[in-house]
């Protein structure tokens, strides 16, 4: 059985590059936090491309014995390093994608020093940057960070497609991802219904399903693949839908069916903080009874906070369409593929 919690209270920050291996001196702040506030006219977007540096103790703990600890970030803009007791263990050149630092082979009995340098520098080698772009990429670990105790063999992603969505008789395609070989239990369920389960190592299906509905906008129909490792007790869950998505010179379809799409980039101000997930998922909430948004965070957002200076949460790219007083949306940006997941860490 895994454990997951968030992290994101006892950080220490400074800006520069510190030494990993030394307790840091700075500020203490909680997480998601952006690195520097700016005015709200006459800055300069270099105040915050440079490093800065977060660390945190994580106290060993006798139940982690046997597993596997890692950390995992939502998001850091945008170089990204982490050292555990001053050993690095990760870097993750990226802003905008989660990832994962494995402490377990540097931890000891006691306190840990976690150390993690993020750099706002604009680096050509890193997307966005080595192109022009209109937006300010700042710098921060902006998102939720999250300690996960897993067993050594465990789940660390799903791929799920849907070959035949539009057909009566449906077809759920499973790639487990798995640290290592062995079988996976897979289930299909309704809510707290099983509608199917299938046990096998490698790609799994499940085939015939019927009387199951599409995702629609009128109808956001979800169902969950349910993956068991048997053998760690590893558990996982995966929401997807039922549907297809497609590009023609007619324009785009869902389903099979036309529809009209506006899109835009959100460039939200939020009188706050660099925002945790929640708060991100309500602010891209419905604003008018004719529209629903759908966001994908793709980038830091704009935000203000009430002292009058500028911070860093997300920028999303937000996907809408207008087609009855009740409003309708495509829940995933255009040219996406028929088979989408969710999954929390």
């Amino acid at each position: 059985m895994r454990m997951t919690q968030k992290l994101n209270h006892g950080w220490i920050f400074a800006e520069g590059a510190a030494d990993p291996a030394a307790p840091l001196s700075g500020t203490s702040v909680t997480l998601p936090h952006n690195a520097v506030d700016l005015p709200l006219s006459y800055f300069n977007e270099t105040c915050y491309q440079h490093a800065f540096t977060y660390q945190r103790v994580i106290a060993w703990d006798d139940a982690w014995h046997g597993r596997r600890v890692q950390l995992r970030f939502d998001g850091a803009m945008a170089d990204n390093v982490v050292w555990v007791n001053g050993v690095q263990v990760v870097a993750h050149p990226d802003g905008y994608t989660p990832f994962v630092a494995d402490l377990t082979d540097h931890l000891r009995p006691g306190d840990n020093l976690v150390t993690v340098r993020i750099d706002g520098s604009e680096n050509p080698a890193i997307p966005p940057f080595g192109a022009q772009i209109d937006y300010l990429t700042y710098a921060g670990i902006y998102r939720d960070v999250w300690l996960m105790v897993l067993p050594e063999r465990h789940l660390t992603n799903a791929r799920i497609t849907t070959p035949d969505a539009l057909s009566d008789a449906k077809t759920v395609v499973i790639r487990p991802e798995v640290t290592a070989p062995g079988p996976v239990r897979a289930r299909l369920l309704d809510g707290d219904r099983e509608i199917a389960a299938t046990e096998g190592e490698g790609e799994l299906t499940l085939a015939g399903l019927t009387g199951l509905l599409l995702w629609s906008p009128e109808n956001p129909q979800l169902y969950t693949v349910e993956l068991t490792l048997p053998d760690s007790g590893d558990v996982t869950t995966h929401r997807f839908g039922f549907r297809t998505a497609e590009w023609t010179p007619q324009g785009f379809l869902l389903n099979g069916q036309p529809m009209k799409l506006r899109g835009l980039n959100r460039h939200q101000s939020w009188a706050h903080q660099a925002m945790p997930r929640a708060v991100t998922r309500r602010s891209a909430m419905p604003r008018l009874s004719a529209m629903i948004w759908a966001a994908t965070s793709c980038a830091p957002r704009i935000t203000r906070r009430a002292s009058g200076s500028w911070t860093a949460a997300t920028r999303s790219a937000s996907w809408f369409s207008r087609r009855s007083p009740a409003g309708s949306i495509s829940a995933t940006p255009p040219g996406r593929t028929a088979a989408w997941t969710m999954s929390a860490p």
